[in-house]
């Protein structure tokens, strides 16, 4: 309301944007999923939107220990779908995914009240490196900017659950709705500079 943006989200629980197969939580294929992604660059075809900004969790590549061909199979999945937004759309952001903890961080801070240092997370696991690098690929191969979130919630060697007294983490793979609200700044300085004439 502030910038008198017009927001839409188009989301589907369990389905990436990208041309990936993804699975329920009893096994099975989401075969809703294709059709699913047809209606939404159908829509943004009808919108012409001035920026367009995607994201998806990495699903089953997420997984540890990492799939040896991790980096080739999201980098397959992300290139096309990426390529038809970019024509969609006068600027594409590709926002990268949180960093992966290896267990549900309320977890580990309802086990250390007094400590939440304990509960650190280590940045070179948590990134899932070769899944980051095929999204910075694909974003360049777009022409795309690539907003990589492990940036805002890690330094060099460590990732945090909680910044003061803002817990980071709603499970092991959402951040919280109060985290989303103070990282608003940090996508602002991203997406302002594009839409600007």
């Amino acid at each position: 309301k502030r910038r008198q943006w017009r927001l839409v989200v188009l989301t589907k629980k369990g389905c990436a944007m990208a041309e990936f197969v993804t699975f329920d939580e009893s096994n099975r294929r989401r075969t809703e999923c294709g059709p699913w992604r047809k209606k939404v660059m159908a829509r943004l075809a009808d919108e012409k939107p001035d920026i367009i900004l995607t994201g998806s969790y990495r699903y089953r590549l997420a997984n540890r220990p990492a799939r040896s061909d991790a980096r080739s199979v999201w980098l397959k999945a992300l290139k096309p779908t990426l390529a038809s937004l970019r024509k969609l759309t006068k600027s594409l952001v590709l926002i990268g995914d949180i960093p992966h903890p290896e267990s549900w961080p309320a977890t580990c801070l309802a086990n250390n009240l007094t400590s939440a240092q304990d509960c650190l997370i280590d940045r070179s696991t948590a990134e899932r490196r070769p899944v980051l690098d095929a999204e910075i690929a694909a974003a360049k191969a777009a022409d795309a900017t690539y907003m990589k979130v492990s940036d805002w919630m890690c330094n060099l060697q460590q990732c945090v659950v909680m910044l003061g007294n803002l817990q980071m983490y709603r499970d092991d793979n959402h951040i919280g709705a109060t985290a989303s609200r103070y990282f608003v700044p940090f996508v602002e300085s991203v997406v302002v500079p594009l839409t600007e004439p």
